[in-house]
This record gives structure tokens, C-alpha cells and sequence, in this order.
């Protein structure tokens, strides 16, 4: 079995991508796939661009699912420009390691939690367009598997609660361990370094006031506590200032710190799970005490002291 899946780890790459085999019109263009682990067996579920048809086929592998699959959509598979991959139960980071490898799916493809094996191809504008507003992020294949390779092993990925999109923290295995609230999600959004131009409404008293962010800036701080593992959130925001001044400043930056103490609080301290870099700036900060706590690496994630600081400047 061993070296029939070496052949196929050869052999698909090229039924994939090589044109000199296929004519790009007999190419199968995957807009959406799927893949999840059921009853011993590996499962795909696989859209076409411009098709109402999906595929599902099964396989001992990942690899020999998506042969079956291949042969059911009659052309050879091309998934370089999958937009939106769903994932379930099953071993993600040797799945992802699979696609990623030989660039039979794009690092940049967006990944999602979908346990049942279905993606709608009307996620990729909504995942997109609250990406942009700040209200979520969107991890890629790459960062989720440079997650899972971490001490943590563990992500976080968009999916669908009772039909709201939100998003999950995911272990390796594909199990879902908690959705994360509203505040949470956005909380996120800042303290994974995204820069966005977004309006943060803030309440001042009993007024809410708009400030207009024109540039964010994030940076982490993991070291050695009496307690344990001390973790320092730092955010420099910037934006117009110029209708309430000060008032205003206080207030983002009241706002801010609460987000952010929300993802923290359901990622880190309820899940230990890191996406934000904590294991590299503790490596980075006492790589003697780092390479101490790797048996209980996630017990210090879940009992680190945490803080939260955030700088407001007029932009």
C-alpha cells in the first residue's frame, strides 16, 4: 500500500497539471472540493466551475479518492484554482501536506470548516466581504496548515453555525472544539496583524461614536511569568480623530482591548489553541524555556497571564 500511494503521490500530480498530456479543454476546473474521513475511508466532494454537478467519491486515501473522483467527472483534475476548500473530520495536516504538495491546490485557496462535506460556492463573497469589514478572518490553506504544524496543532476556520458564518477552532483531527462569538471573531481579525480601512463604533458614555481606522499594526510578546507563560498583545491603531479627539481615542481604545481580550480568552485561554505566532515569540523571547514546556505546552497556553495593550493616534 505504502508504494502504491507513492505512485499515486507521483503519478496524480501530472494527470493534474501537465498540459502536454491534457488539453486544457478536457481539464475538470474544481471551483469548491470537500474532504472529509467516514467509516474508514476518505471522502471528496468536488464542483466544477460553471457546473450544478458535484462529485463525491470515497477512497483508502486522499489520494485515491480524488482518482475515483477523476474518473467520475471524466477529465483530469485541476484544483490550482480552487477558490473554497471545506474540511471535516479527518487528519488535516497530512490531507493539506498532500495537496499542498507539488501545488496540486494553491497555498492562497480559503479553507472552511464543513464537517458534512458541503461548500456553497455563495460562501467565497460573503468569507471575502467580511474579511474585509474586519468581522472575521479567512485563513488560507497555508496559514491553517502552518497552525496545525504548530505546538498546538490546532486552527481556526470560518464555518457555519445554524446558518450564521462565524468562525470554529478546528484540532488536527478535524473536530470541531468551540465556535467563537461575534466579539471574538473581530477580536481576531486585529490581533492576527490584518490592516483594513474600517469604521469601529465605540460607545462613549451613553453616545456612540464612529472612528474611521486607516491602519493597524499588531505585535506579540510570549516569555517566562512566576506563573507560568505571560503573553503581551500590543495594537497600534490609527485613524481620524479630528471630531471628538480624545473623548474618541479613549473609547477605541476601550474597544479594542475588549475585542481582542475576547479572542484571546476563547482561543488561547479555553482552547489552547495559537494562531497568532505565541509559540514563535516565545522561542524567539527564551528558547531554553520554550524547548523545557513542550509536554505541556497547551497547559501554559490555557493558564498564560494575558494583557492586552492598545496605542489610538490620530492617522
Amino acid at each position: 500500500m505504502k508504494m502504491l500511494k507513492r505512485i499515486l503521490m507521483v503519478a496524480l500530480p501530472l494527470l493534474m497539471t501537465a498540459c502536454s498530456v491534457t488539453e486544457v479543454r478536457e481539464r475538470q476546473f474544481i471551483q469548491t472540493a470537500a474532504l472529509y474521513h467516514k467509516s474508514g475511508e476518505e471522502y471528496v466532494v468536488l464542483h466544477p466551475f460553471d457546473s450544478e454537478r458535484s462529485v463525491a467519491a470515497a477512497g483508502e486515501t486522499l489520494l485515491t479518492a480524488l482518482e475515483t473522483a477523476e474518473g467520475l467527472l471524466g477529465g483530469a483534475l485541476f484544483l490550482g484554482h480552487t477558490e473554497l476548500l471545506g474540511v471535516g473530520r479527518g487528519d488535516l495536516t497530512e490531507n493539506l501536506e498532500e495537496l499542498l504538495d507539488g501545488n496540486r491546490i494553491s497555498p492562497s485557496c480559503k479553507l472552511m470548516y464543513s464537517p458534512d462535506g458541503t461548500v456553497d460556492s455563495a460562501l467565497i463573497p460573503v468569507l471575502s466581504q467580511m474579511a474585509d469589514s474586519g468581522q472575521l478572518i479567512a485563513p488560507s490553506c497555508g496559514d491553517a496548515l502552518r497552525h496545525l504544524l504548530g505546538r498546538s496543532e490546532k486552527t481556526v476556520l470560518p464555518a457555519l453555525d445554524d446558518g450564521t458564518l462565524t468562525l470554529a477552532v478546528v484540532d488536527a483531527d478535524g473536530n470541531r472544539l468551540a465556535f467563537l462569538d461575534e466579539t471574538a471573531c473581530r477580536g481576531l481579525f486585529w490581533l492576527t496583524g490584518e490592516s483594513a480601512a474600517l469604521t469601529l463604533a465605540v460607545n462613549s458614555g451613553d453616545e456612540v461614536l464612529y472612528f474611521a481606522v486607516t491602519d493597524t499594526r499588531a505585535s506579540l510578546q510570549a516569555y517566562p511569568a512566576q506563573d507560568g507563560l505571560k503573553i503581551v498583545a500590543e495594537l497600534s491603531v490609527k485613524g481620524d480623530l479630528s471630531a471628538h479627539g480624545g473623548a474618541l481615542a479613549a473609547a477605541a481604545e476601550t474597544e479594542v482591548k475588549r475585542i481582542c481580550a475576547a479572542a484571546l480568552r476563547q482561543t488561547v485561554t479555553a482552547c489552547g489553541a495559537d494562531v497568532i505566532g505565541i509559540e514563535t515569540a516565545a522561542a524567539r523571547a527564551n528558547r531554553a524555556y520554550y524547548l523545557a514546556h513542550e509536554a505541556d505546552w497547551e497547559e501554559l497556553l490555557r493558564t498564560a497571564e494575558i494583557e492586552v495593550r492598545v496605542d489610538i493616534r490620530a492617522a
